[in-house]
Parts: C-alpha cells; sequence; structure tokens
C-alpha cells in the first residue's frame, strides 16, 4: 500500500513538474514574440522615417534642379530678368540687328543715364518692359514698334489676352527717350513697353512676346 501512494505521490509531482514547464515555456514564447513584435515595430518606424526622409530630400533636389535650369514658372519679383537668354533679330540681310537682352515688370524705366522717365501711377498696372540695342547699317532710317513700322511687338498672357507694345529710342547720349526709328548708319538703344494689369506680374499663368515681321510672327516664351 504505501508503494503505491509512493508511486501515486511521484506521478503527481511529475504531472505538477512537467505542467510548471508547459506554463513557463508559454510564458517565455509570449515574452519572446512581444519582443520581435517591439523590433519589427521599430524596424517598420525606422523604415518609415527613412522613406519620409528620402522622399524630402528628393522633392528638394527637383526645386533646386528646376530653379538650376530655369524650368519653373513662377512669377518673378518685380525687375528680375524674364530671359534665360538675349533674342537676336536681323533684317535687310543682316545690316539691321535688333538684340533685346531684357524683359522685366517694372512700375518705371529710365534712359541710360537716368534723365528721362516713364512711370505708371496706378496700383492697378504695371509695364512689361523690354530693352537692348539696335543697330542699322543700311542707306536708310528703320521704323519699329508701332502700326506703320516694319517690325511690330505684342504679348499674349494665359493664351487669350493680347497686348500692344509702344517703343522708343535713346538718344546718342542716352538722355532722352525719343521716337521709334533708328537713323542710318547708327547703333542705339531702345525700349518696348506694354501697359499691362497688374495680376499679370503676380500670376504663374503663360505669358508670351511675339515679334511681328515681314516673315510673320516670331513667339518667345517668357514664362
Amino acid at each position: 500500500m504505501k508503494k503505491a501512494f509512493l508511486f501515486l505521490g511521484v506521478s503527481i509531482t511529475m504531472i505538477l513538474a512537467a505542467c510548471g514547464d508547459t506554463k513557463e515555456s508559454t510564458e517565455d514564447k509570449e515574452v519572446s514574440d512581444a519582443n520581435v513584435s517591439t523590433e519589427v515595430s521599430a524596424t517598420e518606424t525606422v523604415n518609415a522615417e527613412d522613406s519620409d526622409q528620402k522622399d524630402e530630400t528628393e522633392k528638394t533636389e527637383n526645386k533646386s534642379e528646376d530653379k538650376a535650369d530655369g524650368t519653373s514658372t513662377k512669377a518673378l519679383p518685380q525687375g528680375e530678368n524674364l530671359l534665360k537668354e538675349d533674342i537676336v533679330f536681323e533684317y535687310e540681310d543682316g545690316d539691321i540687328v535688333m538684340t533685346i537682352n531684357h524683359a522685366e515688370f517694372t512700375k518705371e524705366f529710365a534712359s541710360s543715364t537716368g534723365d528721362d522717365k516713364r512711370s505708371i501711377i496706378s496700383d492697378k498696372e504695371i509695364y512689361l518692359h523690354l530693352s537692348g540695342t539696335i543697330s542699322n547699317d543700311t542707306l536708310d532710317s528703320f521704323s519699329y514698334g508701332h502700326q506703320l513700322g516694319s517690325v511690330k511687338f505684342k504679348a499674349i498672357y494665359d493664351n487669350k489676352h493680347e497686348f500692344d507694345f509702344l517703343a522708343t529710342t535713346e538718344s546718342l547720349d542716352g538722355s532722352k527717350l525719343e521716337g521709334a526709328s533708328i537713323d542710318s548708319l547708327q547703333e542705339q538703344n531702345f525700349h518696348l513697353y506694354s501697359q499691362v494689369p497688374l495680376p499679370v506680374s503676380e500670376r504663374d499663368n503663360s505669358l508670351v512676346f511675339v515679334v511681328i515681321d515681314s516673315e510673320g510672327e516670331h513667339e518667345i516664351v517668357l514664362r
């Protein structure tokens, strides 16, 4: 009888020990699973942060590239040159050369010496002003920038609004803004200007400068 009780006691002890091992094993597995879950979550967080940082870096690089190659279409501040390079037109077998080297929005422009000025007082309008040089090696004077001139100019804003330009030529000493023509064997500075609504300068809608001559219309994209 004592042997039977002893055997029963040993059996119970072994069962309890096995249950204990099973419990400890389950707890260890739960702790291990929790640690793995934490590590996975941490890894996912780091990867997400790296991805976000990469996206921001790519956006910054793209903006820098746009700025570097001049492809940005944003409106520029007053006075900033809208041209990426000079615009050159030749007439009369190259004896007349017009070079436009600056295009801007401005409330005022002046002759080279600053003695003669053109200004806009209205707070609703602004000049689209282009300037450059013109040389005439022909035998006759050359007229431009008005209805009877050999070459005329206009601007097209947002593919629908058209604005005509006026023209003026600086005197030889650069002190005055005079008529829209240049005499034979002269080289002088000239200005083209169009009075446009202020929103044309403030918005980034398309803006095209058009030169009209005997060969047709030539478009130069300003924005």
